[in-house]
Order: C-alpha cells, then structure tokens, then sequence
C-alpha cells in the first residue's frame, strides 16, 4: 500500500513538474500571457516598434487588430534609428494612428536631445504626440546611479522644446521604477504611458497607454527579435484620435514662416560656428603634424590616435561634465560626425565602422552596420572610455569594462580578450577619423 502511495505522490509531482514547465515555456515562446486585458474594457491595441523588428511589411501588420503604432525615431542627442525612415513613410499608407518615440539618455542635455527628434521626425497630420521613452539602462540601474533633480531638468526642457514644435505635450513612457523616482508628480501635464507586463497599472496611476506584455508575436515583421510589444489605450478609437496633430494644430502660414526664417538663421548660425571651430582645431593640427613629420619621419599619424584631438577638443569648449570621459569623448564624436559628415565618409572609414559594427554587436547591435555615421558619438564614446580604464590599469570605469563582459556574456561569448579585439578596432577607426579631421 505504501509503495503504490509513493508512486502516486511521484506522479504527482512529476505530472505538475510538466505542467509549471509547459506553462513557463509557454509564456516564453508567447503562446500565452500572464497580462490580457479585456477587450470590452480595453478594446484600442497598438505595438511599438524599432530595429529589432527589422523590415516591417505595415499593410501585414495593420491587420492584426491593432490601431496605433509607435516607431522608434531617435536615442539621446545623435543617434537615428536606422529602420526610422522606411518605418515612418511605409507606415503612413495605413489607417494605422502613427507616432514616433525617442529613448531618453541620462548622458545628454535634453535641449540637445529635441534637436534630435524635431531634425529626424517631420511634423504631419494625424501623427500621435511624440514619446519620450524614460528608463533605466547600461550603467544607470537606480536612481544612485544618476543626478534625479538634474534628469527632472533636463527632462522638462526637452519636453518644453518638443511641445513648442509640435504643438502638443509629449506623453512620457516609464518602468515602475523610473515612475517612482523621477517622473512621478513631476510631469502631470504630460500622457503617462506605463509599462507593467505582469500585472495591471497600480490603480492610482493615472495612465493614457498601457504596456501589456513584450511577448507577442505577429506576422508582417522580420528582424531578429520575435517578439513586439502590445499596449493598449485607455479609451476609445474616437478619442485616441482625438490625441493625434490635426491641420488646425499646425502654424499659420505666417507663423511657419517666421519660424522658419527663425530656425535657418539659427542652423546658419550653428553651421558658422561649427566650421571656425573644424577651422581652428584643423589649423592647429596641422601645425602639429608638421612638427611630428619633421621629428616621427615617414609616418607621423601612425601612433596618434586622437588622444591630442580629444584634450584640444575640450579646451576648445566650456567641459560640460568634466568627470565623464564617455560624455566628453561622445561630444567630440558628435562633433566629428557633422564636421566629416558634411562631404561624407571615405569608403574605407565606411568599411570599417560597419565591419565593428557586425563583430562587436554585442555593444552595437546592428545599428552601426546599418547606420555607422549616425552612431559615431557611441564609437568616439565606447573608445575613450576603455582607452581611460587601460591607461588607469584598470582602476577607472571598472564598472563600465564589467558591464561589457556581462553584455558579451548575453550572447555566449563573455571573454576580455573580445573587450580587447574591439578596443583595438576601435583604435584603427578612430584614428583613420582624426587623421581625416587632421586634413581637413
């Protein structure tokens, strides 16, 4: 009797066993979800999108019983998403509501960081409003590891700048925990867009989009992610639309004018400076590279690789974070991509930053390969900061190093000598960059 009860206890358990790790690999793989929300109480769907879903096939897509769309347009103060373009245009053939969202860098001055979306996204009928998209990322794990009422400020200016040029409040999207430390009574003017993919919103957050799981799969996509995010609105088709830019939102024509004039004398003013700038730090480095081939012989670039170019870039200008090698080094990396970009990167340049891009795509993705010049500010950023760590033998941005090996880890491979191979391509990039600015 006692061995047929301990079978039966075994079965048992082995039986649920099965049954907790069916369920699991079910919520995996997306065949279901912990978060469903009733389409009675909640029946307006949407997704948002970026590089991950690759090329997106939107006449597939917008039929999957879903009414909006968001696109990932830009992150921080440079950076493009390199799908952005062909997304927003493809996109706007549908009778999708369609809106476009900026991730949010606590490394960038939000003024800056307007700038980035007013140059990349266009102003157009029926657009929902833009999306400022607050989370925690890489080394800013809690709010230790960031100023708070420095973010809050930089926060409000580029929403103060985006509403200005759009017309409307962006709505701001947050984790739990970025709602709790920097958004939360701070930012009441604007749509809240909370992400909870495992429970329902806490019932005294008032929010206008609800991030319901990041585990669904739909057809009409083909990047290297499987999986799309699903929200939903809190309210009606009628009022979703009523969010969305109308012609009688837009400037008169006398407005647009004038703040056209405004805006390009603005940009030639900007332009001004930058060339006296590229003017006076290639003057100088000419004048240093005729000293070093009079003194280094047949090859005077060969061993500089920029560390010059970085100090003289500093002295140049007010140091905005005097203590941050990545900010100061992603400043002149911003700096480079306009300055070379306005007649365009030589082929070999080219070659060779999209060919880091495929083999470190573990600190990269593909974003690089894809879109290398619109993602130099990371490379001058990701150089200067290991070039700091190697020269301290270790002893500065320790952390930083560590969260690249754990990165690499992600994808089966978490080894130095991978931190050391990129350094050195880096390296050979960076320096073929400089040598350009040095003949500018």
């Amino acid at each position: 009797m006692k061995k047929e009860m301990g079978k039966s206890v075994v079965f048992v358990i082995t039986a649920l066993a099965a049954v907790v790790i069916a369920a699991a690999l079910m919520l995996y793989f997306g065949v279901i979800h912990i978060n469903n929300p009733g389409k009675g109480e909640f029946p307006v769907r949407g997704v948002d999108v970026s590089s991950y879903q690759g090329e997106i096939d939107w006449n597939e897509l917008s039929k999957q019983k879903i009414d909006f769309a968001y696109i990932k347009a830009t992150e921080g103060s440079s950076h493009v998403d390199p799908y952005f373009a062909d997304n927003w245009n493809n996109s706007k053939e549908t009778e999708l509501c369609i809106g476009a969202y900026h991730f949010f860098s606590f490394e960038s001055a939000g003024e800056d960081q307007a700038k980035n979306v007013i140059g990349t996204v266009d102003k157009r009928d029926n657009m929902l409003p833009i999306v400022i998209d607050v989370e925690y990322y890489g080394n800013f794990k809690t709010e230790s590891d960031i100023d708070v009422s420095k973010i809050k400020k930089e926060l409000r200016s580029m929403i103060d700048c985006l509403a200005e040029k759009y017309g409307t409040k962006p709505v701001i999207y947050v984790s739990s925990d970025t709602y709790n430390t920097i958004v939360k009574d701070e930012f009441t003017d604007c749509p809240l867009w909370y992400r909870s993919v495992y429970t329902s919103v806490p019932k005294d957050i008032d929010w206008t989009f609800w991030q319901y799981s990041n585990r669904h799969v739909l057809s009409g996509y083909k990047g290297k992610e499987k999986f799309i995010d699903m929200n939903t609105f809190k309210g009606t088709k009628e009022e979703l639309l009523s969010m969305c830019l109308k012609e009688s939102d837009s400037d008169n024509e006398e407005t647009t004018s004038e703040q056209s004039t405004s805006e390009a004398a603005e940009a030639a003013s900007e332009v001004e400076e930058s060339v006296s700038e590229a003017t006076e730090l290639a003057s100088e480095e000419t004048s240093d590279t005729t000293k070093d081939m009079e003194s280094a012989g047949e090859d005077p670039l060969k061993d500089l690789v920029a560390d010059d170019i970085l100090e003289k870039f500093r002295a140049s200008r007010p140091v905005r974070n005097s203590d941050s090698i990545s900010d100061e080094a992603r400043a002149l990396g911003h700096w480079v991509q306009k300055t070379i970009g306005k007649v365009g990167f030589p082929g070999d340049i080219k070659e060779k930053g999209e060919s880091i891009g495929r083999s470190y795509e573990f600190r990269f993705g593909t974003d690089v390969s894809n879109n290398f010049d619109n993602n130099i500010p990371s490379m001058y950023s990701v150089y200067y900061t290991l070039k700091d760590y190697y020269n301290s033998d270790g002893k500065n941005n320790k952390e930083y190093y560590d969260d690249l090996i754990i990165d690499n880890e992600d994808l089966g491979n978490g080894k130095p000598e991978t931190i050391d191979h990129m350094y050195s391509d880096l390296q050979e990039f960076i320096s073929m960059c400089n040598s350009l600015i040095r003949e500018r």
